[in-house]
């Protein structure tokens, strides 16, 4: 069996060892109050890419750099190096929002200032060799599981749901907002959606916290209960655990699944209840699925503030696949689902809320919000990773972290 951390910015291939529970995630824990965490769960001490420029001290753009993984890249806005990914449109500056890792940055008077990433995307790499050995105090192998609250649990077997609430009309009490708190203006900004899948998890997308430390964990937040992002009632938390899919692959999207563990478990409401997840396999082809969230109202737009939502139509792999494959890194894999409407679709911002099947009155979770060219443009459907292809992955997370 093949594991592998990540180890000082590497991904660190691991030979026989017999850890199960982690073969498929990355963990990524926020450093603990007292000061008495493991070290292996700091990833990385220096998140950064390595400028490799004349102007290195300069917040200038498109210098050439080095990603902790020694690829080579050009220093560029994160909206410019993924421009199909369904998050807003940020200025530079705002780049730390998604995390430091592979971030350019400079210095000034205040520290580190982040200006973009490292892009690698567009240039050929050289193959390098990978270190097998490991250090023992960075083994997650060794972690005992440690289970949180998962009595809040609702699934569906595609006859009936299973331990769900009614939601009330009109609300979506399962919506999670996801917030980073500036340090400096001490001020929170909504920057991907989730779904609460019991009282100690939340699901999202893993591009949304690709670039998070340790350190950008502690300063996650999670709306619960929120309709208006900027007035009116919620419940906050706090995130004590990411836990993000090995094989999620930046370039294609594949894999693009992650859960939050809430440092304390949520209380139920008649605002905040759990979305199902399908216990079923189904391609959903033709039926008529809903996304929510509060991303922008159409391409380019504003974000809003209040939650929103859409329906549309999922259509079958083979045909979003002849939509896109010929004009994407990658294809249009059984891991994903596709969804579209005229004039409808997700959004920027919208990232890693739920796409979901309205089903005797309940929501169940087909998709993920991952990415799509454009918005509602009629040759670009939205995609969204198979919620239905990851349930093995979700269930053993619910169970162990």
């Amino acid at each position: 069996m093949k594991v592998a951390l990540f180890l000082a910015g590497a991904l660190i291939p691991i030979l026989g060892l017999h850890a199960e529970v982690i073969d498929d995630m990355e963990i990524i824990e926020a450093p603990s109050s007292t000061g008495h965490n493991r070290q292996s769960r700091q990833l990385f001490t220096n998140p950064w890419a390595r400028l490799t420029g004349v102007f290195r001290d300069q917040p200038a753009m498109n210098q050439p750099c080095v990603t902790k993984e020694g690829e080579f890249g050009v220093c560029m806005g994160i909206n410019e190096c993924y421009p199909e990914r369904k998050i807003f449109q940020i200025n530079r500056e705002d780049t730390w929002i998604f995390g430091q890792y592979n971030t350019c940055s400079v210095d000034a008077s205040e520290g580190k200032q982040i200006i973009g990433v490292c892009c690698a995307r567009a240039f050929p790499q050289m193959p390098t060799r990978i270190s097998n050995e490991i250090d023992p105090e960075r083994d997650l192998a060794a972690r005992k599981c440690s289970p949180m609250p998962t009595n809040q649990k609702c699934t569906y077997n595609g006859r009936r749901i299973v331990n769900g609430q009614e939601a009330p009309r009109n609300a979506y009490p399962f919506m999670a907002a996801m917030m980073r708190v500036s340090s400096y203006s001490n001020t929170a900004r909504q920057f991907c959606g989730g779904s609460l899948i019991d009282e100690s998890h939340v699901l999202t997308a893993a591009h949304c916290i690709e670039g998070f430390s340790a350190s950008d964990v502690k300063t996650l937040k999670v709306y619960l209960g929120a309709h208006d992002i900027k007035v009116g009632s919620r419940s906050e938390h706090s995130v004590i655990r990411i836990i993000k899919h090995k094989d999620f692959n930046p370039k294609t999207l594949v894999n693009d699944i992650a859960i939050l563990t809430l440092e304390t478990p949520a209380t139920m409401s008649n605002t905040i209840k759990t979305v199902c997840l399908p216990t079923f396999d189904s391609t959903f082809t033709n039926q008529q699925v809903t996304v929510s969230g509060w991303g922008a109202l159409n391409e380019g737009g504003r974000q809003p503030h209040v939650l929103h939502e859409v329906d549309v139509t999922v259509m079958s792999n083979s045909e979003c696949g002849g939509k896109y494959n010929s004009r994407i890194p990658g294809r249009i894999e059984s891991s994903m689902i596709c969804a579209a409407g005229y004039n409808k679709d997700s959004c920027s911002g919208d990232s890693g809320g739920p796409l979901y099947l309205k089903q005797s009155g309940f929501a169940v979770q087909v998709g993920i919000v991952s990415w799509g060219i454009g918005c509602a443009r009629a040759d670009s459907p939205g995609v969204y990773t198979r919620v239905t292809k990851m349930m093995d992955w979700i269930e053993r997370i619910q169970r162990c972290y």
